[in-house]
């Protein structure tokens, strides 16, 4: 999906785990089972990337990302990227001193990755300037 697409037309629901059994209950006996949501889909609402630069003014750029948004509480679901993004920025500050570093936690990976077309549109290094 893109920032300009349409929502995807297939419902999707997240279930937890204590109501995982009733939902296959009622699949198994055929039962149809009703789901209210209170919600709605917006386009271009507010995001916020959070950019951090390590510049010492070389040649070559590393850009180390990791989105930061999820539908909804995310602990679980970007815990481990936010706290490896915050490790390789604390060993880049103190170690591979011959490169410029770029950190980009960005929002709305969800519905067309919008935070990081931003980010490449307006607040990216230039690709000849980015280590491969």
């Amino acid at each position: 999906m893109t920032q300009a697409g349409a929502p995807w037309p297939v419902p999707v629901i997240l279930v937890v785990p204590k109501d995982e059994a009733r939902l296959a209950a009622a699949e198994h006996l055929g039962q149809p089972v009703t789901v209210s949501v209170k919600g709605h889909y917006e386009r271009n609402v507010p995001g916020r990337n959070v950019i951090g630069r390590l510049d010492r003014g070389k040649a070559r750029t590393i850009v180390v990302s990791t989105p930061v948004s999820s539908w909804f509480t995310s602990t679980c679901e970007r815990g481990p990227g936010i706290v490896a993004f915050l490790a390789t920025a604390r060993v880049a500050s103190q170690s591979l001193t011959d490169v410029n570093f770029v950190f980009v936690s960005t929002s709305g990976h969800e519905v067309g990755h919008g935070g990081m077309e931003y980010f490449i549109r307006d607040k990216a290094p230039k690709p000849n300037g980015v280590t491969a």
